[in-house]
């Protein structure tokens, strides 16, 4: 836990330094070129299958819609491990959103902010996620989870330098213990195993701020609020697959605030970090009333990394911190859990 505590203390003071380098590059620069009204669309149009960078899933979320493989990492053990002791982990995010159709308005070349245009959206989004245990030779996975979602966004630059966004997501996600981790926990815990089917509906809305600065915008900040919503009575179904009756949960929102760093230049190496924090619900399986509020824990996600601007196929290098309620399936249940891990991002 030292060791954690000291990791999240050093990205905190990496993610003040960059801010403060990067406002500090940017301070009396000239603003951005003026709006070209010959260029941007002056009425409503529609663009199938186009990309615009609007409220984008942060770097640090830890179920967005985005490729990340962390190749390496040290982790508190889950329930019904065999063991005690700190294990090693292998974490797969698998992910995309893909736009169907946008309608912008003052629009230049894909982008709002010249000519303070407004549009709005819809994107399809899937995602994947597995963690594995590499402490035991076969690796087995401990967890995956799948997400499905449909949303709707919109945007509005309100300068040159500010774009506002909004979203509003429709989605399911389902998670799945994986065979040989539950083989295991059977063996040994016997009919103290609880396999729980952490499967449910949601809807997701929030609002996005993003800031450009430099004299060719080159650096931004985005700052985000959100909350998600159970839509079902739980968060769980109320049957456990080996048989014994579950309360639905009763603490059904959770709401997150979330900020990052982005550099936008077109060359070199450049640093970025990204942090997203959520009051997660600690799910009770063991309630003895349907009306009993679970408690709930504060739970932060860190990721700092390197980016190379001039090729953009050029993987993120990236370091991930995270402490609070288990975010994998049914181990939702367990607070006081942390990660440490490095990896690769993905990116078009």
């Amino acid at each position: 836990m030292p060791v954690m505590m000291c990791a999240v203390r050093t990205a905190v003071i990496v993610l003040l330094l960059l801010l403060a380098g990067a406002r500090i590059s940017a301070a009396q620069t000239p603003p951005p070129t003026p709006c070209d009204t010959a260029k941007a669309s002056p009425k409503l149009g529609i663009e199938p299958f186009a990309q615009r960078p609007w409220y984008r899933p942060l770097i640090a979320e830890p179920r967005g819609a985005q490729t990340q493989l962390y190749v390496w990492g040290k982790s508190k053990p889950v329930p019904y491990m065999v063991r005690d002791e700190d294990i090693t982990v292998w974490e797969i995010n698998f992910g995309e959103e893909v736009p169907l159709a946008t309608f912008e308005k003052g629009a230049v070349d894909g982008s709002l902010l010249d000519c303070r245009g407004w549009g709005f959206g819809a994107w399809g989004s899937g995602s994947f996620h597995m963690i594995l245990s590499s402490d035991h030779g076969s690796a087995p996975v401990l967890n995956q989870d799948y997400r499905f979602a449909g949303a709707i966004k919109a945007a509005k630059a309100v300068t040159p330098r500010d774009l506002i966004s909004l979203k509003v997501q429709v989605g399911h996600e389902s998670t799945h213990l994986g065979d040989e981790f539950v083989i295991r926990a059977i063996d040994f815990y016997g009919d103290a195993f609880l396999r729980v089917n952490v499967s449910y509906e949601y809807v997701e809305f929030g609002a996005n701020w993003d800031h450009f600065f430099g004299a060719q915008r080159q650096h931004s900040i985005s700052v985000r609020g959100s909350a998600v919503q159970a839509l079902g009575d739980s968060w769980y179904s109320s049957r456990a697959l080996t048989g014994q009756f579950l309360y639905p949960s009763a603490v059904n929102v959770e709401p997150s605030v979330g900020v990052e760093y982005l550099p936008q230049g077109s060359h070199g190496w450049r640093p970025f970090v990204s942090y997203d924090g959520r009051l997660r619900t600690i799910y009770d399986y063991q309630k003895t009333s349907a009306d009993q509020r679970e408690d709930r824990q504060f739970s932060s996600s860190l990721v700092v990394g390197m980016r190379q601007l001039k090729w953009k196929g050029m993987p993120d290098l990236i370091a991930r911190a995270y402490y609070g309620v288990n975010p994998h399936g049914q181990f939702r249940s367990q607070s006081n859990y942390w990660t440490l891990a490095v990896g690769v991002m993905l990116r078009r």
